[in-house]
């Protein structure tokens, strides 16, 4: 819903307006075209729960080719940055690739896999910060394809996965406490707008050349200047936010369905880094002068 009488000071940030809404009830927050919408808990958990059944429909597919979590065929991880994550040591496949292989194997009909097709589309550009969140229409697209896999045949989401989406909906039907989900809803949040810093980062230093994979492009980032050089390897950047990444590969992709401690910290620390250091350097790019503690807070992990 559009608010037209728009608040003095919208937000921008949509983890900002997460936290918003867990302390006050509601937020307003500003799109990127302009328009300001009120977010409350329940339009949040909304988005949530699309989340948790793109997670569910990427699941079925996973097990549908034989490459569900526990098949053995996956893409190993580094087994250090794994550990200090506090992640299982893999990335999960995505969701194109899943997609790719059922098509070729005929693991599902025809017509289902070129739904899901499109709402990898709207799921991508949600993910990777192009839109805020799921509109209405998507949503109901995506329970409905959720649905009618799920009804298809033998494959199913996990049972964790499944319950947490049914608790997501009681939340929302109940109107229970749901101050973790949306703390976990946050945490994603947090990865999301560390890609974007870096996409802008990468845009102001003139290195931007296209979508790259996201890790790649902490490294791109870090090899701009000597400067960029200096400030990502002060606080162990890329190291730091490559385990992020690996975070919210597993959170998005639902084999971790609520983080521990460990996996939050890493995310957030990462998230406030980044931003630090894009702070740094704005500074610096237009002539201020400061020393390295300024930016800093000093957080270790």
């Amino acid at each position: 819903m559009i608010d037209n009488n728009h608040n003095i000071h919208p937000l921008s940030s949509f983890v900002e307006a997460i936290k918003q809404v867990q302390s006050d009830g509601k937020a307003d927050f500003k799109m990127t075209n302009g328009d300001v919408v009120k977010l409350t808990r329940t339009k949040l958990l909304q988005n949530y729960e699309a989340i948790l059944r793109m997670a569910g429909i990427e699941q079925i597919l996973g097990e549908s080719i034989r490459r569900d979590i526990g098949s053995g065929k996956v893409q190993l991880a580094n087994a250090k940055l794994s550990h200090f994550a506090d992640v299982p040591a893999y990335w999960v496949m995505p969701l194109g690739e899943r997609i790719h292989h059922s098509q070729r194997l005929k693991s599902l009909p025809v017509d289902l896999l070129n739904r899901i097709a499109k709402l990898k589309d709207v799921r991508d550009a949600v993910m990777h910060g192009e839109q805020a969140a799921f509109g209405k229409e998507a949503r109901k697209a995506i329970r409905q394809a959720y649905e009618d896999l799920r009804q298809h045949g033998k494959h199913t989401p996990t049972e964790a996965l499944r319950a947490r989406i049914e608790a997501v909906s009681r939340a929302k039907a109940e109107n229970a406490s749901a101050d973790e989900m949306l703390t976990t809803l946050r945490t994603i949040y947090q990865a999301i707008e560390s890609e974007l810093e870096i996409r802008a980062a990468m845009k102001e230093a003139g290195i931007f050349k296209g979508e790259l994979p996201l890790v790649a492009s902490i490294f791109e980032l870090m090899r701009a200047t000597g400067r960029h050089r200096e400030i990502f390897k002060r606080d162990n950047l890329a190291w730091k936010f490559r385990a992020s990444a690996l975070v919210r590969n597993h959170l998005v992709h639902g084999s971790i369905i609520t983080p521990t401690k460990r996996q939050s910290d890493v995310v957030t620390q990462a998230y406030q880094l980044l931003g630090q250091a894009v702070a740094e350097l704005r500074f610096k790019q237009g002539g201020g002068r400061a020393s390295a503690g300024e930016f800093r807070n000093n957080i270790t992990l």
